[in-house]
């Protein structure tokens, strides 16, 4: 300790000579904790901040030695007695670092501070990279999310920014991978009092709202950029229930015209990602419903609105789970399209897309399994044009198969008019075709 002592004296000798070169200062100074001796030569924010962090760790060594080996002597090369701080003016080093066992936050702010840093240092402090550092380190989750938010709004009203989606990826990377930390943790029976701030980000409220709100912006990069739609599901599942299943639904509703594979592939990416439900079906069929069904709501009237409600349905016949969702789904427009007076090719479309892929799923009766021609029972010595329709167990299958009925009824009479129109002479007997 005391040799130690006697050359950190020496150091602080040589660094505080007046024609040491400033570099040959700095260096010396690094060896003695002489934090004044160091700092002229610190450039930039890294060096400043090493300078400071090393010279309160070495003072830390010190510390150790001291109390470890203080009462021992030790001889100096002419052979005299010199105790531990005999040669080194440790009052004068101490006093240019801060106090206590946790440097970090004094040393931030004289990072920040002009007149202890100098102009450059102090300007690079409130860079962004230098604030997730300092958050981090001093665990000011709050003022991490805080920067985070603060930084990305800069891109907003602004299509297509440079470095716009990268910044949100690093962004969102970030408050993700401290989730994951905080939710490890929250199931860490070994985890101690020292990890409880970071537990904020795997709890609900406002700070999760802001996690997430960060995290809704890459996923609006991943979206518009189309090349990267498997990676939404991913992402999705970071985020808290409640946003995560109106997300998902936004996400889908985006996807309402895209092909049935990419559709299924997307479903399937996220079927094991999200977590079940309070209700008997998974996260991922829930929100799928729920975009279904508000994309039904918004539809226009006439064929466009038509044709958005078909391809809707398309996503719940993705997954068997979703098919008994497709056919109460698909008789609900159905009844729409009869009532609106829509062609019958519209309905045929809607029953060729959602009926029949459901159908192959959603348990049936032997009657509804057969097809709409076995669905009809005619009672003994009933004629069969007087026949009814028996109802089977499941009534979504039978009402579907009804309106298969009714829309091939429907396009047969269409027929019929468009013939009738073709007439040269309405007056005239009908041919024995037309009469057919």
């Amino acid at each position: 300790a005391a040799s130690r002592a006697l050359a950190a004296g020496a150091d602080v000798a040589a660094a505080e000579a007046g024609a040491t070169a400033s570099l040959e200062a700095a260096l010396y100074g690094a060896m003695s904790a002489n934090l004044g001796a160091m700092l002229p030569a610190c450039l930039t924010w890294e060096e400043a901040a090493w300078a400071r962090l090393k010279c309160w760790v070495d003072l830390g060594i010190d510390d150790a030695l001291e109390e470890m080996y203080g009462g021992e002597e030790d001889v100096d090369m002419d052979g005299e007695v010199a105790g531990a701080n005999a040669s080194w003016p440790v009052a004068e080093v101490r006093v240019q670092l801060p106090g206590g066992d946790d440097p970090a936050p004094e040393i931030f702010r004289a990072l920040a501070d002009e007149q202890a840093s100098g102009r450059s240092v102090a300007a690079e402090s409130s860079g962004l990279q230098r604030v997730v550092q300092r958050a981090i380190i001093i665990e000011d989750w709050a003022g991490l999310v805080e920067a985070l938010s603060s930084w990305l709004a800069q891109d907003d009203g602004s299509e297509h920014q440079p470095g716009a989606a990268e910044r949100a990826r690093f962004a969102a990377h970030l408050v993700f991978a401290l989730r994951a930390l905080a939710r490890r943790l929250e199931v860490d029976e070994d985890a101690d009092e020292e990890d409880a701030s970071i537990l904020h980000f795997a709890r609900g409220g406002m700070f999760a709202t802001a996690v997430d709100d960060i995290a809704t912006r890459y996923v609006v990069h991943l979206i518009e950029d189309e090349r990267c739609l498997l990676m939404v599901p991913a992402y999705l599942a970071w985020m808290s229930p409640e946003l995560r299943d109106l997300q998902f639904a936004l996400f889908l509703g985006h996807m309402h015209n895209a092909p049935l594979d990419a559709k299924r592939a997307v479903y399937d990416e996220a079927r094991p990602l999200f977590e079940a439900s309070a209700g008997a079906i998974g996260s991922a069929a829930s929100g799928t419903i729920r975009a279904v069904n508000e994309a039904r709501y918004r539809a226009p009237p006439g064929a466009a609105g038509v044709a958005l409600k078909a391809a809707a349905g398309e996503w719940l016949v993705c997954a068997p789970e979703l098919h008994a969702h497709a056919m109460c789904y698909a008789v609900a427009v159905l009844r729409e399209l009869a009532l609106g007076g829509e062609s019958s090719a519209a309905a045929m479309r809607l029953l060729d897309s959602l009926v029949e892929p459901a159908m192959a799923s959603v348990p049936q009766t032997d009657a509804s399994a057969a097809g709409s021609d076995d669905l009809m029972e005619a009672d003994e010595g009933t004629d069969a044009n007087t026949a009814r329709l028996t109802a089977p167990e499941d009534m979504d299958v039978f009402e579907a198969e009804a309106w298969r009925q009714y829309f091939e009824c429907q396009a047969a009479l269409e027929e019929l008019a468009e013939v009738m129109a073709k007439r040269g002479d309405p007056t005239e007997p009908p041919s024995p075709m037309w009469a057919e």
